[in-house]
């Protein structure tokens, strides 16, 4: 057992036909031949999963000491504390006379698809005792959530002047970031004449199920045939493309069409005029 160092005091008591010197007194050192405990912990490594998974990792001595050994704990990765793992101590403490102290990992459970993420422990420089070359340990938590998917909804046709086309893009479950959706714009209406490109991405917040499309269309005096828009979803990160995934909207017309007549109803004109 590693200990501290220890003392003996020798004392002279007063003795028949003597007297004490000036050095009655002796103070005895004893030094302690253990070196200093090594800590470590372990396993290194341990996968577990979202639903109810606790990882249990060992900080450990080399040696018992006859003192605590306490040990300063970071945590890492990709794991967010206390929203994907249950908040762990900022220290373990080894007792007096112990080879070792536990330290848990517990994942909590919540409903968004997400990536596996991951939990590094480290080790810090301990009291009464010296860091070893086992200092780290890794947890990966495996999401439990089934992967969504994303579909695309809106209006079948749409009147020329309705003034824009709202489409819904559904996300069958959350995700816990988040999530770029491509969205390819095509048909036989034309950018610029007949509607204006959406600005920015489109993006579904982390936790929720939806966001739209807008795209504003313009209204024109134009007589002209019935045209489409076609929006079609791209693959995003977190997600498998679903059904719908395109959706085609007409764009009617709401023009009068125009009318041929002669300029008079009626004209007289000579034989001779040619025109």
């Amino acid at each position: 057992m590693r200990e501290e160092t220890q003392s003996i005091l020798l004392e002279l008591l007063p003795a028949a036909n003597t007297t004490l010197g000036a050095n009655a007194t002796a103070l005895i050192d004893i030094l302690d031949d253990e070196p200093l405990p090594v800590i470590s912990i372990s396993p290194t490594v341990a996968v577990i999963s979202e639903a109810g998974g606790i990882a249990p990792l060992t900080v450990t001595s080399s040696l018992p000491s006859e003192t605590a050994i306490t040990v300063p704990i970071a945590i890492s990765g990709s794991a967010t504390p206390s929203v994907d793992t249950v908040t762990t101590p900022s220290s373990v403490v080894i007792g007096a006379g112990l080879t070792g102290a536990l330290l848990t990992i517990t994942a909590i459970d919540d409903p968004l698809f997400e990536m596996d993420e991951t939990v590094i422990v480290t080790l810090g420089n301990p009291t009464n005792a010296t860091p070893g070359p086992q200092g780290s340990a890794t947890v990966t938590i495996l999401d439990d959530e089934t992967r969504p998917t994303l579909t695309i909804t809106g209006p079948a046709s749409l009147a020329e002047g309705a003034g824009s086309l709202v489409a819904t893009v559904t996300l069958s479950g959350p995700v816990g970031s988040d999530l770029n959706v491509p969205v390819t714009i095509s048909g036989t209406a034309s950018a610029g004449s007949d509607f204006t490109i959406p600005t920015g991405l489109t993006v579904i917040p982390a936790g929720a199920l939806s966001t739209t499309v807008t795209i504003a269309l313009t209204d024109d005096a134009v007589d002209e045939v019935d045209e489409t828009l076609v929006l079609t979803l791209g693959t995003a990160a977190s997600a498998d493309l679903g059904s719908p995934s395109v959706l085609t909207t007409t764009i009617t017309d709401d023009d009068p069409q125009p009318t041929l007549a002669f300029s008079q109803g009626s004209a007289t004109v000579d034989e001779s005029a040619g025109t």
